[in-house]
């Protein structure tokens, strides 16, 4: 039996039949746990003014009137790619993409199937795509990856022009059609939320004074008008991640033809290992080689038997995946061209006669060949005999073997420049304290 008491402070009794009296455990109640929901959007209010909203009344006759100036040239093009990007950090991706489909470059490589066109996930051999994915992509890393496929990117941080030079190029640019602008400013100068973010220009209103900003983060805005002194204003803004103000870049087609066979895909964080193998590593083995009378031909067999200088070749990739023989069949008539000129070089021969074949990897003579050719310029710079400079450069030329390998090499000089360039960037970013993850484009509400 037990005494209970009531809601009223009163004892009642319960008697518990066939059941003993004593005490059973109780068990813990527990409240149920909430699902904690994270607020979600579907897209934002335009802050009108200071934009004019592309679709509005307004933004339709701001359009016509720009259309009849003929500062829209480039606007069609623009508009045929014109995407909503992948991930809230991609609007630098998303902005390049369109501008590389809009200038009709050639990828070189495919995107899915047989076909062959620029996409975010195309545009990684300057930041791995999981890492602009977390943190974003800065101005340099943007003007790498044009340059890296096809582009030639002039770079304008702000400051270094004024409005009226920015004026003049916006003009140029729009009345063309040949060439296209993005640019890097702050959203906050326009009222609306987040912060750092990449977009191209789609058209400019001469009277008026107005741009189109084609917003890549369509989930969030609809392209819109802003006046050109206010994004101006927003491109001198500083970016938290790397202390200096954003800026422009005008891109079009470069005279140097991409590479077809070949090209560099390297992680930030390994650059300065690129860095130390040609400015360390080549020149020692190089000047003691040379020091002690050896023979370019010899000296070139005896560096890839060192296992530093052999490391190279895992940042070259091949734009084809193949193996053996299938090689040349996967190969378009281009690729095969270069390819069988790259197979005639002498420097080839050599490497094959002193690799030990037991790598896995049937290009890596071919790897190894172009490399050591890139490496030719940076060798006769150095304090060498004569005759060791003219032999290597004599053995390692390939000015007069091929036009087309000759496009190849000199695509490739251009793109090892751009990514030894970028560790002096990330080298600044890892000493700059105020670092975080505060990348451009990153906050997407």
């Amino acid at each position: 039996m037990l005494r209970l008491l009531n809601g009223k402070g009163r004892s009642r009794v319960a008697l518990l039949v066939g059941k003993s009296t004593r005490s059973t455990p109780q068990r813990r109640f527990r409240m149920p746990t909430k699902n904690i929901v994270s607020p979600t959007f579907y897209k934002r209010k335009l802050p009108c003014p200071p934009a004019i909203e592309f679709s509005s009344t307004e933004g339709e006759h701001v359009f016509q009137e720009a259309l009849c100036q003929g500062t829209m040239a480039g606007f069609f093009k623009l508009i045929e790619q014109f995407r909503t990007q992948d991930e809230p950090a991609f609007c630098g991706l998303a902005s390049l993409a369109m501008v590389l489909n809009a200038l009709s470059i050639d990828p070189g490589r495919t995107w899915k199937g047989p076909w062959r066109w620029f996409s975010e996930s195309l545009l990684d051999c300057c930041k791995p795509l999981d890492r602009v994915k977390e943190e974003g992509i800065i101005f340099n890393q943007v003007a790498c990856l044009a340059r890296c496929n096809g582009a030639e990117a002039l770079e304008m941080k702000s400051g270094t022009f004024s409005i009226d030079e920015f004026r003049s190029t916006v003009l140029e640019v729009c009345r063309s059609g040949k060439e296209h602008i993005v640019v890097s400013y702050s959203r906050k100068n326009f009222q609306q939320t987040g912060d750092g973010h990449f977009s191209p220009i789609g058209g400019y209103h001469e009277d008026r004074d107005l741009v189109l900003i084609l917003d890549t983060a369509r989930f969030k805005y609809p392209p819109h008008w802003v006046s050109l002194p206010l994004l101006y204003e927003a491109m001198g803004a500083i970016d938290k991640s790397t202390g200096e103000p954003r800026g422009f870049m005008k891109l079009g087609v470069a005279y140097v033809e991409p590479s077809a066979l070949f090209t560099f895909m390297v992680e930030p964080e390994r650059i300065g290992t690129i860095q130390k193998i040609i400015k360390e590593t080549l020149p020692a083995h190089v000047k003691e080689l040379a020091a002690a009378g050896i023979g370019a031909e010899e000296a070139v067999s005896r560096l890839v038997r060192i296992s530093r200088i052999r490391g190279l070749e895992r940042f070259l990739a091949i734009r084809i995946i193949c193996t053996g023989e299938s090689c040349r069949q996967s190969c378009s008539e281009r690729q095969k061209a270069i390819l069988d000129a790259v197979r005639g070089l002498p420097i080839r021969k050599a490497l094959v006669d002193n690799l030990d074949g037991t790598s896995g990897d049937d290009m890596l003579p071919d790897k190894l060949a172009i490399l050591l050719v890139l490496l030719t310029d940076r060798v006769c710079e150095m304090d060498l005999p004569s005759k060791f400079k003219e032999d290597w450069k004599s053995f390692l030329d390939v000015s007069e073997v091929s036009p087309l390998l000759d496009d190849e090499v000199a695509f490739l000089k251009e793109q090892l420049t751009q990514v030894i360039r970028m560790e002096d960037l990330e080298k600044t970013r890892r000493e700059n304290p105020t670092v975080r993850k505060e990348q451009m484009g990153v906050k997407a509400n």
